[in-house]
């Protein structure tokens, strides 16, 4: 963002544009599609935490999850970089508006790349650092693997569980002396005769 302000400022300078809400929008904008595009990387990195094997570090991880997302955070961007350029040349009647794409068009294209070579080479040095500090067990993979223990466990517990429940209401009795499946069955009384529909030939 101290990029994007910076290079505002400059081509500000040299046009003799000024800061308007349009400007402030405009940042605004950016620092969302930024902070999107950093959580896309994120997530990522978090589902293949949840599917590593134990003999994965985390920089292995988090290699493969920018090469996965990459691709996607490119074309997004292509997109709206593309549009911009477009208003930039034939599209904006004021300079306020000129001066609003051209920030968006700076900010999209520096926060594209500050999510992809920025964000994830940083959670890898935080989390070397405080393995370094606190120790192995404190990484994000070995916090991983403990997470990946406990769901298998509280799984199996549940299936452990889900027999002897069904054991223990099937022997329970109801009021007409039926199992306890058929508890919530109604037992018709014999002077009853069901209700026989007319048949629409007979109307």
């Amino acid at each position: 963002m101290v990029f994007v302000v910076g290079l505002s400022a400059i081509v500000g300078l040299a046009l003799n544009w000024e800061i308007s809400a349009l400007f402030l929008t405009s940042m605004l904008t950016v620092i969302g599609f930024s902070v999107h595009d950093t959580i896309v990387v994120f997530d990522r990195i978090r589902e293949n935490l949840q599917k590593t094997s134990g003999n994965e570090n985390l920089e292995t991880i988090v290699d493969r999850s920018v090469t996965q997302t990459v691709a996607r955070s490119i074309n997004t961007s292509m997109m709206t970089i593309v549009q911009l350029g477009i208003l930039i040349a034939i599209g904006t009647p004021t300079p306020d508006l000129k001066f609003m794409c051209v920030t968006m068009l700076a900010g999209i294209i520096i926060g594209t790349y500050s999510s992809i070579f920025n964000a994830s080479p940083i959670l890898y040095i935080w989390d070397k650092m405080t393995m370094k500090r606190k120790g192995e067990g404190a990484g994000l993979v070995a916090e991983a693997e403990r997470e990946a223990k406990l769901r298998a466990q509280q799984a199996l517990a549940g299936m452990q569980a889900a027999p002897a429940a069904a054991g223990s209401t099937a022997g329970v009795m109801n009021p007409t002396g039926q199992s306890g499946a058929g508890y919530a069955t109604i037992k018709r009384r014999a002077g009853v005769q069901p209700i026989k529909k007319k048949d629409e030939d007979e109307e």
